[in-house]
């Protein structure tokens, strides 16, 4: 017999699916971006730059998962404001018209 898996466990693996999807792509965010940063404005030698290139994937493999849910929980923000700031006009023009048309 097969057991169906609960609902919960389907949303813990797509959060965990989409977290890892979030940190890779932080990983080749920063990977780039410490690459720009540390090697190619300072012409540094060969062996330097080879260094850089095998560490930068680390270190941004480290701090992808610090940025991931950082991020989110500011897009989160961002995204609430946004909403806020479009609804409240909305809704007082709303209550306005619903108070002027009961007087």
């Amino acid at each position: 017999m097969v057991e169906r898996v609960p609902w919960w466990g389907q949303v813990l693996v797509q959060v965990l699916v989409h977290n890892l999807a979030l940190a890779m792509g932080w990983v080749q965010v920063l990977g780039s971006l410490i690459l720009h940063m540390l090697v190619l404005p300072y012409q540094c030698p060969r062996l330097v730059t080879q260094m850089v290139l095998m560490l930068a994937p680390l270190m941004a493999l480290v701090l992808a998962p610090l940025m991931a849910p950082l991020m989110a929980l500011v897009l989160a923000l961002v995204l609430a404001l946004g909403l806020a700031l479009v609804m409240a006009p909305l809704m007082v023009l709303l209550t306005a018209q619903v108070l002027v048309h009961n007087l």
